[in-house]
């Protein structure tokens, strides 16, 4: 089951960070609920 796991591949569009030299960093996240939003902004905010 770890094997497996470790082979997972992120979801497009959960927590998906963009980055370029000299560009703000970008952080995408399909939350589209009030309760997801509320759940997503503390976990973005414990990465930055």
């Amino acid at each position: 089951m770890l094997k497996t796991a470790a082979r997972l591949q992120p979801v497009c569009g959960r927590m998906e960070v963009f980055t370029a030299p000299g560009k703000p960093t970008v952080v995408v996240d399909y939350a589209h609920t009030p309760d997801a939003l509320e759940k997503a902004l503390p976990a973005l905010r414990r990465k930055i």
